[in-house]
């Protein structure tokens, strides 16, 4: 059939973007001119991910395996290209939004092809290894992008990844075939005879594009909303937002229930054992770890003045915390063919990392102190293995295309909430205690600058850089309590799960 281990490459890339922005957006938003928008810098991918890829698993299942993931290769080198292009701010956003739309399929299509080829009870081993590479991907990420923008350009941090994307779509083309479920792996002439395939418009009539819209219109509305969410302010983006959600939402959920034969996601899956707590256990999980690894590069470079290559760094900890725990994952699971005690686990070790960093995090973090992220990861990696191995033990194999987009769906919205929620968090109490701190008649205007530069504080002196220096920590404080928050939600739903023998 093909290789379940093929696709490691394209992982290392898709998942090495969140981490490069974490430590570039600052730079790259204040050479564009507009730091404000640094939350969605990061967020565009992760956008353009929640978009596409609960498709996937559908096309795959239309068109073939190899076909659909080629696709996703060539749109990821289409976003780095222009988003390197770009000479603005939302030319920028946008190539990363393309670029998020072929990143989907490159991360879904890894698990897909995994469960095409091996039994359940080593599924957890072989998507082990797919987190080792994202893993390093996430791990070179920070650091790498770092470097790149101290010696090259910002542009480069884009462009640095086409020659990797040309070779692994080369080595794609050589090794995978294109395996269509049910109906084998096709080759050249069989495609080719008379009658043995389905044209392309009755191809096209499987995929619901009005569910599809409906979805992508959900998604984006409920990330702006929490961006612009602000209970003293309530303006008319926010109504706006609010109002396409609560239309779009339930247009989706009815016509996936009762208006489509082919639908993009398949409702009445939920009602199997284990899928719809599994989302939510790594939705929340997911959450909590990148509200916190979005904050760590920026504590560093305001509080230590630490480049963008050392801030990078530090994230490097809690990925391979995550590595850790993946690999424990699966090996538990293959030794005890057992899932549910190890995502009880996972709320008490993150909590740990969380606890950490409220209380010893005050601006002269050791290097020490630096690994308290380490548990977090390690809960990360444990939660996003075991839950996938969860969701998976009660569905049949038809089912399991669509089941992997949605669990990779989730997981991204999760993601994106993650950073704009610990975003708006910081923001909001940073002008909280901006207000308390400054006084004197420069007060307004050094608020509003810190507001559009974090940055900024570095270039202050004495009395004023102290005061807008812990006001700038105790609003991350926010952000921690966030992401503890969140952490505590996964082992409640774990002790709703139904375990099994794989």
């Amino acid at each position: 059939m093909h290789s379940p281990n093929c696709n490691l490459a394209g992982e290392f890339l898709s998942h090495a973007e969140t981490t490069i922005m974490f430590v570039t957006a600052p730079h790259i938003a204040t050479q564009l001119g507009d730091s404000r928008k640094t939350n969605w810098l990061a967020a565009a991918y992760t956008l353009g991910v929640c978009s596409t890829q609960p498709l996937y698993g559908r096309l795959s299942d239309i068109f073939g395996r190899k076909y659909v993931l080629t696709c996703g290769y060539v749109l990821l080198a289409t976003g780095c290209l222009l988003s390197g292009l770009g000479f603005e701010l939302w030319h920028v956003i946008a190539g990363r939004i393309i670029a998020g739309l072929g990143g989907a399929g490159v991360m879904t299509m890894a698990s897909v092809i995994i469960t095409d080829s091996v039994p359940k009870s080593h599924i957890a081993q072989y998507r082990s290894y797919i987190n080792m590479a994202t893993t390093l991907g996430r791990s070179l990420g920070g650091p790498g992008g770092g470097y790149i923008l101290d010696h090259f350009g910002w542009y480069w941090v884009f462009w640095s990844r086409l020659p990797i994307l040309g070779l692994s779509l080369l080595m794609l083309s050589i090794s995978l075939s294109n395996y269509i479920p049910h109906q084998g792996t096709q080759t050249s002439a069989c495609m080719s005879a008379a009658g043995n395939q389905e044209n392309l418009k009755t191809k096209l009539s499987k995929i619901d594009g009005y569910g599809s819209l409906y979805l992508v219109a959900s998604i984006v509305s409920l990330m702006l909303l929490i961006n612009q969410l602000d209970i003293h302010n309530i303006g008319k983006p926010m109504i706006a937002s609010a109002a396409v959600l609560c239309t779009a939402l339930p247009a989706f959920v009815y016509r996936q229930l009762y208006k489509t034969s082919y639908p993009v996601f398949d409702l009445r899956m939920l009602r199997k054992p284990n899928v719809a707590i599994s989302y939510l256990l790594v939705q929340f999980q997911v959450m909590a770890q990148t509200a916190l690894m979005f904050s760590v590069p920026s504590y560093f470079q305001i509080t230590q003045d630490a480049t963008p290559t050392t801030s990078g760094l530090h994230l490097v900890p809690a990925v391979a915390g995550n590595a850790i725990g993946s690999l424990i994952a699966g090996l538990w699971i293959r030794s005890t063919r057992r899932f549910k005690a190890i995502l009880v686990a996972v709320g008490p070790i993150a909590i740990v990392t969380h606890l950490l960093m409220f209380f010893r995090w005050n601006g002269n973090t050791s290097l020490a102190e630096s690994f308290s992220i380490v548990p977090g990861g390690l809960a990360t990696g444990m939660a996003q293995s075991t839950a996938f191995v969860s969701m998976s033990a009660f569905l049949d194999q038809r089912a399991m295309a669509m089941a992997t987009g949605a669990f990779f769906l989730v997981s991204s919205i999760g993601s994106a909430l993650g950073i704009l929620a610990s975003s708006r968090v910081t923001q909001v109490l940073l002008e909280k205690y901006l207000r308390t701190a400054l006084v004197g008649p420069d007060a307004h205007k050094i608020m509003k600058r810190v507001m559009a530069d974090y940055e900024f504080i570095r270039r202050l002196q004495g009395q004023t850089r102290e005061a807008v220096l812990n006001a700038f920590i105790n609003a991350l404080k926010g952000s921690y309590l966030f992401a503890l928050l969140s952490s505590v939600i996964p082992s409640l739903l774990a002790m709703l799960l139904r375990d099994a023998e794989l």
